[in-house]
């Protein structure tokens, strides 16, 4: 008797711990991210070393430690990626870094000479034919013909073994974007650049995220999702509302000031205001007109709100106090038309905001 219960107890637990598919594959990817994170901090050591005993960034290093050392880097970068570390405007300007050295050591290094040399020996008969000293050189687009058509030449070459050295790492994604719409290229990695290296502005950031909103809201709305469509659309409008207060700080807090203390925003950053406060200064501020439509008056502010009651659906507890039964496919286009036109308006308002 007693077996038969440690055994039925036994089959119990066994029952209990067992997971389905679905459960499986979310446990797998735990796992993966924590495996990710662990390699992504030994890689990062393994950078550091680097880094600490032979002199990172350092011209004598020998060509093979620096090829070397940006396999680490990209595995490295690759790394972080999995574990969910890194934007990916970050992760495409990071897995240059180490390409672009390799290529530039290999360039100064002569390596290339076989392909650049003859280029290099017709450009240089035409510096002496010029007189110009070994310093001097025409600006692009200001040299003879036949320079202007070697220098083309020279960055074909360099370009082609730029491209060679993506490929030789693995990064066929990024050679193919390279090769094929080189604007985009640079596109991308003038944003990666601006993230790493630049200090974006506070709005800049805000409309970044705003744009990103709304993305999601449209994402979400295509696949059927109108909830999750109309909270994205919501926060996209409170992104809207806050960047227009830090555009116009001084003035947002000369409304602040007016308004009665009990309906005044806590504090004079409005990164930490709620929404309902920031429609309310943007109300009180004339951001939010009403709109005459035939012969009948639509408010804007009373849109808004209702819009910023659609987001808070994002909290469960607010289906138990609101009983109406939506139309969430209606309430979402709604609320698009309530942002668009709050986007509008303050776009065509610039810095004539009273």
């Amino acid at each position: 008797m007693r077996n038969e219960m440690d055994d039925s107890t036994t089959d119990d637990q066994k029952d209990d711990t067992t997971l389905n598919e679905q459960e499986a594959q979310g446990l797998e990817t735990i796992l993966r991210r924590s495996i990710a994170f662990e390699q992504f901090r030994v890689f990062g050591q393994e950078l550091q070393r680097t880094s600490q005993n032979e002199g990172f960034g350092k011209n004598q290093r020998c060509l093979s430690d620096i090829e070397a050392e940006a396999k680490v880097w990209l595995d490295t970068v690759d790394w972080a990626e999995a574990a969910g570390m890194l934007d990916p405007s970050c992760r495409f300007l990071l897995r240059l870094f180490p390409i672009e050295r390799v290529h530039e050591e290999r360039w100064l290094g002569g390596l290339y000479e076989s392909d650049l040399g003859d280029i290099k020996a017709r450009i240089e008969a035409i510096r002496e034919r010029a007189g110009l000293d070994d310093d001097e050189y025409w600006p692009t687009g200001e040299g003879p013909e036949d320079w202007e058509e070697l220098q083309e030449q020279y960055s074909e070459v360099l370009d082609r073994k730029y491209e060679e050295t993506l490929r030789e790492y693995g990064l066929n994604d990024i050679a193919d974007l390279y090769h094929m719409a080189p604007e985009a290229y640079d596109a991308r990695r003038e944003q990666g650049r601006r993230l790493a290296f630049e200090e974006i502005s506070e709005e800049e950031q805000i409309h970044t995220v705003q744009e990103r909103l709304e993305s999601e809201a449209e994402v979400c709305a295509n696949g059927g999702a109108y909830y999750a469509a109309t909270v994205m659309m919501g926060s996209a409008m409170e992104a809207a509302l806050l960047s227009a207060c830090l555009k116009h700080l001084d003035k947002v807090l000369s409304v602040r000031d007016r308004l009665p203390k009990s309906e005044r925003p806590n504090g004079n950053n409005p990164k930490r205001w709620r929404l309902l406060e920031l429609t309310r200064i943007a109300s009180e501020a004339g951001w939010l007109p009403d709109f005459i439509v035939g012969d009948r008056s639509v408010s804007s502010r009373t849109h808004v709100d209702s819009l910023r009651g659609l987001r808070n659906l994002v909290h469960p507890s607010r289906h138990l106090t609101d009983a109406i039964n939506r139309d969430m496919e209606s309430e979402y286009a709604n609320a698009r038309a309530t942002y668009n036109l709050l986007k509008r308006h303050l776009a065509e308002s610039g810095d004539e905001f009273p």
